[in-house]
């Protein structure tokens, strides 16, 4: 797999979720603002994180990719990710139904309907 493609459909993913979360916070939170997505890439793995807040920027890990494979991985804090893929990049529905909200969820949890 290369990295050129992994990256191209985590853009596609990133896309998605962006659409998901903005219908989210319109029904939920139509209070506030839906959260930034945005990428830092690393040698091995790429940060995906979420940043929020008027006042006071918050920023905190959505999830992060193995650019080796493009498995998504849960954070398991802000510098690591937990072992174990919770999807990949190459699934049919490009991982999405491995997070939510809030980020990549628990392994072999369906987060289609958490939003």
């Amino acid at each position: 797999m290369m990295k050129e493609e992994i990256l191209d459909r985590l853009a596609t993913l990133l896309c998605r979720i962006d659409e998901k979360l903005v219908a989210y916070y319109a029904a939920q939170y139509d209070f506030v603002k839906p959260p930034e997505l945005k990428v830092k890439l690393g040698s091995r793995y790429a940060k995906v994180t979420r940043a929020s807040g008027k006042l006071v920027p918050v920023e905190s890990v959505y999830f992060f990719v193995d650019l080796s494979n493009g498995d998504l991985l849960k954070a398991a804090s802000w510098k690591a990710p937990a072992k174990g893929a919770r999807a990949s990049l190459f699934d049919e529905d490009l991982g999405i139904s491995a997070v939510g909200p809030h980020g990549a969820g628990y392994a072999g949890v369906n987060y289609t309907g958490a939003w």
